[in-house]
């Protein structure tokens, strides 16, 4: 409501919101977010969970096995490898493995997805949480032997990975009160009471 962008600046503001997606061929269905940027857009294909899903050691193995199946248009082809992204809004983490976890998806982001596992192995180049998560990302045996898919495809994977945590089941929640204070900006007479209807 407030045409700000949610994600990367540069990906753009929320256009659509659609729910349920499954119909139209999207793995991860609760929530998908069509973003436009200068007359260009990408969607973001969300799942949305309540409580932590991610441990030191692993992502969740059903998410994985979800992103993998639409990044390899095992079941649908609606995934553009170009433009869309694949995102999982959680409880937030706890440190660890939180700041692994974005450090891991920002070296993806950043790394030629060939160089990326010879890199984690480095010293000091990633810690030991982000090495094991990274190997907890690998294909499932089934898709990796249909498509051929290796390490270096990981690293392109994760290009396409969003994780964000929301602390709505917490009290007080600082995402809620952020929340109600954007809904204030947006109302005429800037009412706390009429923001929290919203």
């Amino acid at each position: 409501l407030r045409d700000g962008a949610p994600f990367e600046p540069n990906h753009g503001s929320i256009a659509r919101m659609d729910f349920q997606t499954r119909v139209d061929g999207w793995s991860l269905d609760d929530l998908l977010l069509t973003l436009q940027s200068s007359g260009s857009s990408r969607r973001y294909a969300l799942s949305v969970k309540s409580n932590l899903q991610f441990t030191k050691r692993s992502a969740p193995d059903d998410f994985v096995q979800a992103i993998w199946s639409q990044f390899l248009h095992e079941d649908s082809d609606v995934f553009s490898g170009e433009h869309d992204m694949l995102g999982l809004i959680t409880a937030p983490q706890p440190d660890p493995p939180k700041k692994d976890i974005q450090n891991l998806l920002a070296k993806a982001k950043e790394q030629d997805p060939i160089a990326l596992p010879r890199r984690l192995l480095t010293p000091k180049y990633a810690s030991e949480v982000e090495r094991t998560l990274f190997q907890s990302f690998r294909c499932p045996p089934e898709l990796a032997q249909k498509h051929g898919v290796g390490e270096s495809e990981i690293g392109e994977l994760l290009r396409h990975v969003i994780v964000k945590g929301f602390d709505f089941e917490d009290e007080p929640s600082e995402d809620e009160s952020q929340a109600i204070h954007a809904c204030q900006g947006l109302l005429e007479d800037g009412s706390t009471e009429d923001a929290q209807k919203f």
